[in-house]
């Protein structure tokens, strides 16, 4: 005997198993477009581990096609990572970056003062400092060979134009960044170096100091001019 074939699902059936319903008529879910936005936007930090969350439930909700979205919301969870790792990398070089220049905003201004303002910048900008300068340089080495300098070309008045950095190259220790500016003394300009030192992504230090070619890692400070 032949076995007849089930009958077509009556339209009470359409209407309320999902799985009859064509794709186009189906709902979006929100949960997994919310998830795929907030992926995309992981960059902007907090986005990223929602976008994670909301992914895994944006899946669960469009399972069988019981909503549309099921790509976005799987897309959604390796958008999150990259944006996430992105949104850490840019964090934190904005924190070094930060660090650095409320360092030089202190060094300024403690050269536009005298050899106890150098003393004290050295105190409280240790940290942004590296192991070997802070070896070799202690405070009141700084102090003297600010004080010789400012013996030769007198009171140091401001900088001139932008940094330059200069090309860096590699040591034992790290990677040497040299950053070369005009400084402005009373008695004209003179160069201006800057020598960062890079041990690793974000372990940077101030390494070294030049005025003029002179530097207070130099057995003897600068001699005034005849």
């Amino acid at each position: 005997m032949t076995q007849m074939p089930p009958p077509p699902p009556s339209w009470q059936s359409y209407g309320q198993d999902q799985s009859f319903v064509p794709d186009a008529q189906k709902r979006w879910s929100g949960t997994a477009i919310a998830a795929f936005v907030l992926a995309v936007l992981g960059c902007l930090g907090i986005t990223a581990p929602i976008a994670l969350v909301l992914g895994v439930f944006g899946i669960v909700a469009t399972k069988g096609g019981k909503r549309r979205g099921m790509g976005l919301a799987i897309a959604s969870i390796p958008i999150a990572l990259v944006t996430g790792a992105a949104a850490v990398v840019i964090g934190l070089s904005l924190i070094v970056f930060g660090r650095f220049v409320a360092t030089s905003v202190s060094f300024a201004e403690a050269l536009q003062g005298d050899e106890a303002s150098i003393v004290r910048f050295y105190d409280l900008a240790q940290e942004q400092m590296s192991d070997d300068f802070r070896e070799k340089v202690s405070s009141e080495r700084l102090g003297v060979w600010f004080k010789a300098v400012q013996a030769k070309h007198g009171k140091f008045q401001n900088m001139v134009g932008d940094p330059v950095p200069a090309a860096s190259k590699s040591s034992e220790r790290g990677t040497i960044i040299p950053i070369d500016m005009k400084a402005q003394f009373a008695s004209g300009t003179v160069a201006f170096r800057i020598i960062i030192l890079q041990k690793g992504w974000l372990d940077l230090g101030l390494d070294d100091i030049e005025i003029d070619g002179s530097s207070p890692r130099d057995d003897s400070p600068p001699q005034p001019a005849d």
